[in-house]
């Protein structure tokens, strides 16, 4: 599974939903066997920073989750 965070320039952040699309479209030619998540939102980027710094495993796959939603 790839999980990305996108940062946007301040005048794309009207064309966010476009821009995370294409994105998708992008990493899933390249990467068939995996699941694309692509979000320009703010929080996504910051949560899954602290995600990765994070080193507690067991919490992981339900953090995942839950930001996935």
């Amino acid at each position: 599974e790839i999980i990305s965070g996108v940062r946007v320039k301040t005048f794309s952040r009207f064309h966010k939903k476009k821009i995370e699309k294409e994105l998708t479209k992008k990493l899933e030619k390249h990467y068939k066997e995996f699941n694309v998540t692509v979000s320009a939102d703010g929080k996504f980027i910051h949560e899954t920073t602290k995600m990765m710094n994070s080193t507690d495993t067991d919490k992981l796959a339900k953090e995942i989750k839950k930001l996935k939603k």
